[in-house]
């Protein structure tokens, strides 16, 4: 072994070049033997009804008089892999649609459309693709049900090949370990290696525990299951158009198109985004992105508070009660609150920058400010209230001179990286065009506070349950850190270290106090809202009280932790053993009663009737958005219809094409005065439309119902293109964060090198 580790050593670089060779090659080897492509035939003798024309197309009518599985294709035998079925069509009735059987049983993931419905064939477009996971060699059964209304016809219908990228993610992930091991054991000594891997698999443990309902073969359909899905599903398309960042989710109403990511930073939901464009599944990506935010959630508390403790043991009981708190579990169980529970993993970040600000902590500030934003503005505002608190109990702390310059950096840096974001929110949002300016939630900000009897809970028991809670041991161990804070809080140490533990320990217990004082119900939010017209924004804005119960999580245990620590050195010598133990025990306690709330609230939840749903297939999900709050003030979405409205007969509109948010066809205005085609997507100021051969733009405004109105010149001819196309404003913005971003990387390496240089 020592061989090995110090051939490591000695071809660190050459090493990690060769890996990086060998997993571009094996990338580059699925993606070439991945190519396969079949066209399906078909002919008279697959018709039920309807005929074949003279291109060969299958055409059924209402003459016909018959409606179902009109059309029936058996395949050829296919090899196993991974495919899409891509049906070619043209319809005017939205209820058209086809399935997907594979002939060998067990070779099919799953039957496809066969369960609750077919899959549509969406009038407002030309084709439609659904992925097939052939597990076996087998045939497949094409069939495509005609509903009886307007006419339906099939053009081609194709079966094409699409890679699996699993085992180069599996063969990164095992030479992520591998280097990992070999780089920490040429380094380190024994008893830090044996340390670290323990660590690590206390974390896989966590991570383990926290993703227990998502082993089956379905996902929990949760409050926001279906608004989150279809998130993923409008970044994904955001990302075929063209678009990066995403500004315009393609999908949504009908796709007519919803600006949501100019107002609600959504960053890491790329993660599953990207999976999906890769070809994996929803229901895959979903559940990988919970898996990934468990895992970084643990991580992220695990390293913060071993940082805080100086404790490993410490630091991963604070991980296990952190990621398994019950809030938290609701969040992603229950309420399904995506931004929410990917928010809560940057919140210890926060917590270890205020902590160690005289020092490093502005980056760790400046971190998880941005996590936050770009997960959940709430949460960011929530902790700024709490953070006010805070400066307010340590006034003379935070205004020492080098502290106060730390925060200040830490607030110029936060701005500076999420400047791509902030500066298109503050100019939709300034504009007070949208809907979100006069929206008012269903409930009362009141009637959203947690009843005092629900904090003693220790789980949850149906999806059906208003328990937003952290849980009984929590509350429990607050409890007792207060009682550890008024016994020997007299009795901290001297030292700069104990100190800011003490600072720690009661500063945590009074803003965990605090955030679970406002997350009650009898705070009487809806009088406070009638003191001024912006008392009553911010209120409408907090809308659901309960959330502060995840930074009281969190809040709580920092002063568990900070209790734990100062238990072991506040105590006299002889007193020390016996009071150790007692420590010991109560951790463990704790420990113990949160794995038991976690296992009863899985189970109550998984046999208490919840709606489990197989969401595997992209683009199929049958829901009509409820949340139009990023519309145009002016759009019904119940007018979504995909037809051109022009302003006369002497516009002419050929060769019309639309694939997600662009838009090109050819146009002619034969008449002497300036003419418009509405096109069928809502308008934002993000879309830029002109003339393809010679580049002049064309003005765009706002049309009937809000869809975008390009306006053409008199006697216009020529091929008009629309795209999203940014504001150069939001461009430099763009630019600026990703320059900030590499500054703070190369002022946090150069302390690296000269703190290692040192050393």
């Amino acid at each position: 072994m020592k061989k090995i580790v110090q051939f490591y050593q000695d071809n660190f670089k050459k090493l990690i070049i060769l890996q990086i060779a060998l997993c571009l090659l094996f990338t580059a080897f699925i993606t070439v033997t991945s190519k396969r492509e079949y066209g399906v035939n078909f002919g008279q003798e697959n018709l039920s009804a309807g005929h074949i024309s003279e291109e060969g197309y299958a055409v059924f009518g209402e003459e016909d008089g018959e409606y179902g599985l009109l059309l029936d294709i058996v395949t050829g035998v296919i090899k196993k892999g991974w495919y899409k079925v891509k049906v070619e069509y043209d319809t005017g009735y939205d209820d058209n649609g086809f399935i997907v059987q594979a002939l060998k049983e067990g070779a099919l993931n799953r039957d496809i459309g066969m369960e609750n419905r077919t899959i549509r064939l969406r009038a407002s477009r030309n084709s439609q693709e659904i992925h097939a996971w052939l597990e076996k060699d087998s045939e497949l059964r094409i069939a495509v049900h005609y509903c009886g209304g307007g006419y339906l016809q099939i053009n081609r219908i194709m079966l094409r090949q699409i890679p699996d990228y699993t085992p180069v993610a599996l063969m990164i992930a095992v030479l992520l370990l591998l280097n990992v091991e070999l780089y920490e054991t040429g380094r380190l000594s024994k008893e830090e290696v044996k340390r670290r891997r323990y660590a690590r698999l206390g974390i896989a443990g966590i991570v383990l525990l926290s993703s227990l309902p998502l082993m089956n073969q379905y996902n929990i359909h949760g409050h926001d299951y279906e608004h989150h899905l279809y998130s993923i599903e409008g970044i994904a398309e955001g990302l075929l158009s063209g678009q990066f960042p995403v500004r315009i989710m393609p999908n949504w109403w009908n796709e007519f198109g919803d600006g949501a990511p100019m107002f609600y930073a959504d960053a890491m939901m790329y993660i599953p985004a990207l999976l999906l464009v890769l070809g994996y599944s929803m229901q895959t990506a979903y559940k990988f992105y919970i898996v990934f935010i468990n895992l970084l959630t643990a991580w992220i508390a695990y390293k913060c508070f071993v940082k805080i403790s100086k404790d490993s043991k410490m630091a991963l009981l604070g991980a296990f009660l952190y990621t398994l708190n019950l809030y938290r579990l609701i969040d992603i169980y229950i309420r399904c609150a995506v931004g929410e529970y990917t928010a809560l993993t940057f919140l210890p970040l926060i917590l270890l920058g205020i902590y160690l600000i005289e020092k490093e902590g502005w980056i760790y500030l400046a971190l998880g400010v941005t996590g936050c934003i770009q997960s959940h503005m709430l949460v960011c505002v929530m902790s700024a209230f709490l953070f006010l608190l805070f400066c307010l109990l340590n006034i003379r702390w935070v205004f020492k001179r080098r502290i106060f310059l730390n925060f200040c950096k830490a607030g110029i840096f936060s701005l500076l990286w999420n400047l791509w974001f902030i500066v298109p929110f503050l100019n939709m949002y300034g504009s007070n065009a949208y809907k979100i300016h006069v929206y008012k939630a269903l409930r009362s900000t009141q009637e959203m506070g947690v009843p005092v009897s629900s904090l003693f809970y220790m789980c949850f028991h149906t999806i059906h349950d208003k328990i937003y809670v952290m849980g009984l041991p929590l509350l429990a161990g607050l409890a007792l850190a207060a009682v550890v804070f008024v016994v020997f809080g007299r009795r901290i140490p001297a030292g700069e270290e104990y100190r800011k533990q003490g600072r720690l320990l009661g500063t945590s217990i009074v803003l965990a106090s605090a955030a679970l004082l406002l997350s009650m119900e009898f705070i009487p939010y809806n009088r406070i809202s009638l003191v001024h017209r912006a008392v009553e924004r911010l209120v409408s804005m907090l809308e659901f009280p309960f959330r502060f119960m995840g930074l009281a999580a969190l809040l709580s245990v920092a002063a568990i932790i900070s209790a734990c620590t100062l238990w072991k050195s506040g105590c006299e010598a002889e007193e020390r053993g016996k009071l150790k133990n007692a420590g010991y025990m109560a951790a463990a306690a704790l420990a113990v009663f949160v794995a038991a709330g976690t296992l009863m609230s899985y189970h109550n939840l998984l046999t208490s009737g919840v709606m489990l749903e197989q969401h595997k297939e992209y683009y199929v999900m049958e829901y009509r958005m409820s949340a139009n709050k990023w519309l145009p003030l002016e759009a019904d979405d119940s007018e979504t219809d995909q037809s051109l409205l022009t302003s006369s007969e002497d516009i002419a509109v050929l060769d019309y094409d639309k694939k997600y948010t662009n838009i090109s066809m050819l146009c002619a205005n034969d008449s002497a005065e300036e003419g418009y085609i509405d096109v069928p997507l809502f308008y934002y100021p993000c879309y830029k439309a002109e003339d393809e051969e010679t580049g002049e733009a064309l003005s765009l405004t706002s049309g009937e119902n809000a869809r975008i109105r390009i306006m053409l010149p008199p006697g216009y001819q020529g091929k008009v293109t629309l795209r999203v196309s940014e504001r150069k404003l939001w461009r430099m913005t763009e630019l600026i964060s990703v320059l900030s971003a590499a500054g703070a990387l190369w002022l946090i390496a150069g302390k690296g090198k000269r703190k290692a240089e040192r050393q």
